[in-house]
């Protein structure tokens, strides 16, 4: 039988929500750092346009997916997979980031098998 495992790559294998909330830290201080157990943006940031604007051009900038760090056990994790079987990586990223994913897939070690 084959097996297929399946990573979601943002808050998985690369630390998105951090670097995202840092990046708004640095720009509006602890005001940016509200409502993180809320994952749709318009709704953690609401009333506070400007920073959801700034929140959404992270979001959408394709640069800012390149440096994300690694959660290292997940990265081990993945590899791992990927010499026992086929492993799929989902993102939500936007389509302009499509290469700077796989750039960043294949700076950790991944995609060394890519089908």
């Amino acid at each position: 039988m084959n097996k297929l495992v399946v990573f979601d790559i943002d808050n998985c294998l690369a630390d998105f929500e951090g670097q995202m909330v840092e990046y708004l830290r640095e720009l509006y201080g602890n005001d940016a750092v509200i409502n993180r157990d809320i994952y749709r943006l318009s709704e953690r940031f609401d009333g506070e346009e400007v920073i959801l604007s700034d929140a959404l051009d992270f979001v959408l900038d394709q640069n800012s997916y390149y440096g994300l760090p690694v959660i290292e056990p997940m990265v081990e994790f993945a590899s791992l997979l990927e010499e026992q079987g086929v492993v799929l990586y989902l993102s939500s990223r936007p389509a302009l980031a499509y290469n700077t994913t796989i750039r960043w897939l294949k700076k950790q070690g991944l995609l060394s098998n890519p089908t």
